[in-house]
């Protein structure tokens, strides 16, 4: 979560003075739970809280492809019958004497 300055102040333990808006830290460093949770609450040397959390947005999730189906395949065509005239069954036969 980010965190933004509420109002003009000073932050007592580095000196850096902090506008109203100005993100907290101001040089990004890492800060502990404990001191985040003082700052933006009225339980510090002010009495009301410095910072407020800002929520950070979703980020949105990718978008699943589609599966498409395959393409229906295409039956195949039938042979045209051959055009001899002669029918023929593939079968030898005895010769005619």
């Amino acid at each position: 979560m980010k965190y933004i300055s509420t109002t003009t102040w000073r932050d007592l333990q580095d000196g850096h003075l902090y506008a109203a808006g100005d993100p907290f830290p101001h040089d990004g460093r890492e800060i502990a739970a404990a001191r985040l949770a003082d700052l933006s609450t009225a339980h510090n040397k002010a009495g009301y809280a410095l910072i407020k959390g800002i929520p950070e947005p979703e980020q949105p999730k990718p978008k699943a492809e589609p599966v498409s189906a395959p393409a229906p395949e295409k039956p195949e065509a039938k042979k045209p019958a051959s055009k001899t005239g002669s029918k023929t069954t593939g079968k030898k036969t005895a010769a005619k004497k």
